[in-house]
This record gives C-alpha cells, structure tokens and sequence, in this order.
C-alpha cells in the first residue's frame, strides 16, 4: 500500500469562517459552500486544504466534504504583560 505524500507548508490553503445562520442550518448549504471553496483552493494550485471546526457539527460537516482528522496543532499566547 502506498503512503501519502508529504504535505508541504507552502501548498497548503487555509478555510476559514465557514458559517450558516441558524435559521438556514440542516438545508446543506454549509456543505455546498465549503466543497465549492474547496474545490476552488485545489483548482488554484493547492496541493491540501487545511481548516479547524469549533464543534461536532461542524466536524460532521467538513467530513461529510472529505476533510479527515491529520496530525495536532498547539498554540502558544504570549501574556498580556510580555
């Protein structure tokens, strides 16, 4: 079985601020949406698209695209003193 190709940082496109109003949710309009963005990113070069999801609805959503769970991200604030 193969291995998937090494993701390259500067091949990687970011989705970001996805959102349906909540009188709009459960008509499939978040998944048209991110699989048209999607598609667009890819046909502008993109080798990966890479997105964060604030709760299990979201989750379902982009997996529902073919957004897979890859590796953890960690995050570092600096105090507001420093």
């Amino acid at each position: 079985m193969g291995r998937p190709a090494p993701l390259r940082p500067e091949d990687t496109a970011e989705l970001s601020g996805v959102g349906t109003r909540p009188a709009h949710r459960g008509r499939g309009i978040a998944i048209a949406v991110t699989a048209a963005l999607t598609d667009a990113m890819f046909a502008q070069g993109g080798g990966s698209v890479r997105l964060e999801y604030s709760g299990a609805g979201s989750r379902r959503v982009y997996e529902r695209v073919g957004y897979r769970p890859q590796g953890a991200r960690l995050y570092l604030s600096l105090s507001p003193e420093q």
